[in-house]
Formats: C-alpha cells, structure tokens, sequence
C-alpha cells in the first residue's frame, strides 16, 4: 500500500507540473496547485519511510518544498521561477527511480533456467514501459517549454566582449576540451551474457542522468551568453560536463547493446 500510495502521489504532482509548465493557468489557479503540492510533499515523505535508500530523494524533497514555500504564486509564474522547474523536475526523476528500485525481484522455482528467463522477460517488459512512460514526460515538458510564447523567454543580450570571447572560442586553433567531437561507444566483443533486472535498472537511470546533464550543459551556455559565467569557469565547467556525457552516451549503447543481442 506504501508504495502504491507514493506512487499516486507522485503521479498527482507530476500531473500539477505539466500543468504549471504549459502556461494556461491563472495566478489564482497556481495558488492552489502551490497547497496541492506542499500537501503531496508531506505525503511523499510519510510513505518514505516504509522506503529504503530515501535520502537523496528525501534531501532534494525538503529543498524543492522550501523553494515553493518562498514562491509567491501571485507573483512570478511557475515557469519563469528556475530552481522550482528543476527542482521539481529532479523530484519527480529520483520519485520514478526509487520506485524503480522498490521493485520485487523475480522469483525463481528451483533451478529451471526457463523459469528465469520467464521472469526476466517480465521484468524488461515492465522497465521497458516505464521508460517508455519517462521519456513521454521528458519530451512533453521540453515541448511545452519550446511552445512558451517568446516574450516570456527572450533572447540573451550579448555585449561586444561577450562576443569577442565567443567568436575566440569558436576560432582557437587548439580546440578546448569541451569543445572536441565525443569519442563513439567502445564494445566488448565477448560473448553477451544474459541480462539481469539491474542491467534495466541502470539504464532507466542513465537515461534520466543524460536528460540532467544536458540540461546542465544548456544551462551553462545560457549563463555564459548573458555575462553570469566567467569564460575560464564556463570552459572548465563546460569540459567536466561533456566529460560526464560521453560516459553515460557510452554506457547506455553498451546496455543497449547488451540487451538487443540477449532478445535476438
């Protein structure tokens, strides 16, 4: 029932999130959805503890609920206030993981193979689908964010020295690190072995870790384009970010590739 009711909860706040995140709301209707989801945080946290390795979830539910506490719905809307749509959007992320990770394991009688590998097939059915389920989420947020009308996002003034500093990045004969080509997935040759659930599950968390590190990256353009970001700190940032990408771009193919030859 914990789990069920958690996971209810969580499909109520990611509902208020679209809804927030597609602008058709009025300032009076945001107050409200602002005391549904304060509501849904307490719940969330009462069924955590029925939970097991909550505390990064719990950590970043006690940051988002403080960032909408100090929210002013009549003020700003939602999704012109940052750290709510990404402090949301992380929440409801790590929600779908440790729901994940909640999951029975499957239960073999005896020692028939073909009773593992039924079950098997019932655990990538079931991971499967709520990939599925994730990445919709995922490409129905960024759609809304891409069809906000242009006034609410404009476009980065840039100064003459930003533009300079540009323009030498582009033109710099050494290339900087963050700027060079990622390496393609390297693949073991050997004999693929039959997946496990925590083959799926790592995949389920890849994927939601190459969205965050995207974004980040995103993110660290938009600063330094508007003169927020020194340039030695947004190469340096920007290099460590790419770094991080082409590892799980890498390890995502292996997984992929690993579970496409186990089904052939």
């Amino acid at each position: 029932m914990s789990s069920n009711s958690f996971e209810e909860a969580l499909n109520a706040m990611e509902e208020y999130y679209r809804q927030l995140m597609q602008g058709d709301l009025t300032p009076e209707q945001e107050a409200e959805i602002r005391v549904m989801l304060l509501s849904l945080f307490s719940t969330l946290k009462a069924h955590t503890s029925r939970m097991e390795d909550t505390k990064s979830f719990i950590n970043k539910l006690e940051d988002v609920r403080e960032n909408v506490i100090a929210w002013n719905a009549l003020g700003p809307w939602f999704r012109e206030v940052k750290p709510l749509v990404d402090g949301v959007f992380s929440l409801i992320t790590l929600g779908k993981e440790l729901l994940l990770s909640a999951m029975p394991p499957p239960v073999v009688k005896g020692d028939e193979v073909e009773a593992l590998r039924d079950e098997l097939r019932e655990v990538k059915d079931t991971v499967k689908t709520l990939i599925q389920a994730l990445e919709a989420s995922k490409r129905a947020i960024v759609q809304s964010i891409e069809e906000a009308p242009e006034s609410l996002e404009p476009t980065p003034k840039i100064t003459n020295a930003q533009a300079k500093d540009i323009e030498a990045l582009q033109n710099d004969e050494t290339k900087t690190e963050w700027l060079q080509p990622m390496p393609p997935p390297q693949f073991e040759t050997d004999e693929v072995e039959e997946p496990t659930e925590d083959s799926f599950m790592e995949l389920v968390s890849l994927e939601a870790r190459k969205y965050a590190v995207e974004k980040a990256i995103a993110n660290l353009e938009t600063e330094f384009y508007e003169g927020r970001l020194p340039r030695d700190e947004f190469k340096k940032s920007m290099a460590k970010r790419r770094r991080d990408l082409a590892q799980i771009l890498n390890r995502i193919s292996a997984l992929r590739e690993e579970l496409e030859a186990s089904s052939s």
